[in-house]
């Protein structure tokens, strides 16, 4: 009945609206750890590097001690480390420069370790905030199980808008898995948590030892605001 109807359709809302609450909340944490990774550790370690090279300058055995500059390489590497898991935790580019940037931004992260094929517009428009968070953490999921389950060496990311619909394709050329009988990881769990909460649709295609596919449809406008 038309009852019954109305009565699925609520619920379903509210699932989605839950979801999105959960995920909103999980986020927030992410960015207070970022920040305080960022600012604490990250400047401390900055700190330490300035000083040793002011130090180094006026002190001639310092100077010429031949540790120094490996300890130097490694206060560079580490530093480097920590803006890197910072911008996972929180992709500041994201809500600066947008999507595409964002995107761009975290495949040159893993291009020591794997060639990326993009097709993300520059231009593509700008959406709801939690949405847009929403696909970076999916692309950013993909990408990690890729590398660490998948060993994939070649990932393509194609991002496109049409008709009030968002399509994404994340394909890689790693060691895929039987989808009927594959248990679902935490990555893959937290993937089809947020096209669930926007209504959209995943479709995933993969066979042992040729890659893994996704599909997924988004709708463009954030539901049930």
């Amino acid at each position: 009945t038309l009852l019954e109807v109305n009565d699925a359709s609520k619920q379903t809302e509210v699932e989605m609206m839950v979801i999105r609450t959960i995920l909103e909340t999980q986020e927030k944490e992410r960015i207070r750890l970022g920040t305080n990774l960022h600012d604490s550790v990250g400047s401390m370690l900055v700190a330490i590097k300035v000083t040793l090279e002011g130090m180094a300058i006026n002190n001639k055995v310092l100077k010429n001690d031949p540790a120094l500059p490996k300890v130097l390489d490694y206060l560079t590497s580490t530093i480097i480390e920590i803006r890197n898991v910072c911008f996972n935790i929180m992709p500041v580019t994201l809500e600066l420069l947008g999507l595409s940037s964002a995107v761009r931004d975290l495949c040159s992260l893993y291009k020591s370790v794997a060639k990326f094929d993009l097709d993300v517009p520059e231009n593509f428009p700008k959406l709801n905030s939690q949405l847009q968070l929403s696909i970076f953490r999916i692309i950013q999921e993909f990408i990690n199980n890729s590398l660490t389950h998948g060993k994939a060496k070649n990932i393509e990311v194609e991002l496109k808008n049409k008709s009030k619909k968002i399509y994404l394709r994340l394909k890689d050329n790693g060691l895929g898995f039987e989808v009927a009988k594959a248990s679902e990881g935490i990555g893959l769990k937290s993937i089809k948590s947020r096209i669930k909460s926007y209504g959209g649709d995943l479709k995933i295609s993969s066979t042992p030892g040729f890659g893994t596919e996704f599909k997924i449809e988004l709708p463009e406008l954030l539901p049930f605001i």
